[in-house]
């Protein structure tokens, strides 16, 4: 009868020591959450509204919107004449005329 009340008694106070432990552990991992650390302001990722490239100049976004890109390599500004460089600035200044407001 004694054996079975150590064997007993031992069962119920390694028991004990779970709960005490487990609790412990609980206590500890609270105090260390990373949420508690971590800034709650947007990070470069969230602001871009970039998702994916789906084709070669295409992008979409992550509200679902599609984006295009070209690219345009004009003739050399830098050697070119005066009078070149303000026929350009006139073709340049005529398209955003043509577009009105609101464009950009």
């Amino acid at each position: 009868m004694t054996v079975t009340v150590i064997t007993i008694t031992i069962a119920v106070l390694g028991i004990l020591l779970l709960c005490i432990l487990f609790t412990r552990v609980c206590v500890v991992n609270a105090s260390l959450r990373l949420k508690k650390h971590q800034s709650s302001d947007c990070g470069l990722a969230d602001l871009l509204n970039y998702a994916a490239v789906v084709d070669e100049g295409v992008i979409v976004g992550k509200n679902g919107s599609f984006m295009a890109a070209w690219f345009y390599s004009g003739a050399d500004n830098a050697s070119a004449t005066d009078a070149e460089r303000e026929m350009i600035s006139f073709r340049i200044n005529q398209a955003f005329a043509n577009m009105g407001s609101g464009w950009l």
